[in-house]
């Protein structure tokens, strides 16, 4: 087993909570062989998933702002166009953001398992916690904007159904 002394000494700030509340002294942080090789491949896997996902954010991005010189054309016409391409722009730097997030771990984690050393694994475990804060955040706006498009669609079901639409 390998010992990340991450927990040294015997004042209070070296003791941790259980699960059942009782305080316990954590002397080091073992991480046995078969969880350093789960993290390694983790990180593996992280690289190429933020990386894959960067480039597909990054064309999706080229398009969007290609597709915004268009728009900026019509706006006249639809107004209602550059607001839904400004949320598309901000749902994919968010994206983008998360992303990123998830490679800092990616390479903390690498180097955590490599190097053994507790500060890179610190730093990696604190770059998934921001990968996830931010990946529930954007969840968070997701449900939120699908949950007004379900609003929207019933109001105008609701108008056009009723007789409104008619001409």
């Amino acid at each position: 087993m390998i010992i990340f002394p991450y927990f040294i000494g015997n004042n209070t700030a070296d003791k941790m909570e259980t699960l059942d509340g009782n305080v316990a002294s954590a002397p080091g942080m073992g991480l046995s062989p078969r969880a350093l090789e789960a993290l390694g491949k983790a990180a593996g896997w992280g690289k190429f998933i933020s990386i894959a996902g960067i480039c597909v954010v990054g064309i999706y991005l080229i398009i969007l702002l290609a597709g915004l010189a268009s728009t900026i054309s019509f706006i006249s016409y639809a107004p209602q166009m550059l607001l839904i391409t400004a949320a598309w722009l901000g749902m994919y730097i968010l994206i983008l953001i998360c992303l990123i997030r998830m490679l800092q771990f990616s390479f903390s984690a690498s180097k955590a398992v490599q190097m053994h050393n507790s500060m890179a694994l610190e730093n990696a475990m604190v770059k998934l916690k921001g990968y996830f804060s931010l990946t529930g955040i954007a969840t968070i706006i997701g449900l939120g904007l699908v949950l007004v498009f379900f609003i929207i669609m019933a109001f105008f079901g609701f108008a056009f159904g009723n007789g409104f639409g008619r001409f």
